[in-house]
């Protein structure tokens, strides 16, 4: 063989393995379009998976202050109950004291009607002697005139 045929032999050769490397570096093309396909398609759901876990953060965050602002209204309800009990032992011994007051009150209210009732019946008695006080004197008055008019009939 001539070096001719040699160098077309040669140049065949590097044809094939130019077409070959071709044909390689276009499927290394289409596998990197791919995998920066796949790739963007990560990043992207990265960047939504960040944005989950931020929202669920701040989703926790929330909840744990509902939680506090739930666990503050449960101890206001316990010292609003507390006070509650409280007032209604101030109301019962209230109560108490008034039921006690209102006997009391009935005891003195017959008091006071007894004692009316007594001073009545005194004033009654006062004004029956005033009376026979009255009747008395006029009794003396008749008596002193009888003996005035006795004494002139003896000294006439």
């Amino acid at each position: 063989m001539n070096e001719r045929d040699l160098a077309k032999t040669e140049l065949a050769e590097l044809h094939v393995k130019y077409t070959t490397l071709v044909t390689s570096n276009e499927r290394l093309k289409d596998q990197l379009r791919l995998l920066e396909h796949e790739s963007f398609e990560i990043q992207a759901r990265l960047r939504r998976g960040i944005e989950v876990e931020r929202e669920n953060e701040n989703i926790t965050k929330s909840v744990e202050a509902q939680r506090e602002r739930d666990l503050q209204k449960a101890r206001t309800i316990e010292e609003l109950r507390g006070i509650i009990r409280a007032k209604d032992l101030e109301i019962e011994r209230i109560s108490g004291k008034t039921e006690v007051i209102g006997g009391q009150s009935r005891l003195v209210e017959q008091e006071l009607g007894d004692a009316k009732a007594e001073v009545q019946r005194l004033l009654e008695v006062v004004n029956r002697c005033k009376t026979q006080e009255v009747i008395a004197e006029q009794r003396k008055n008749q008596f002193e005139i009888e003996i005035i008019d006795l004494k002139r009939q003896i000294q006439t």
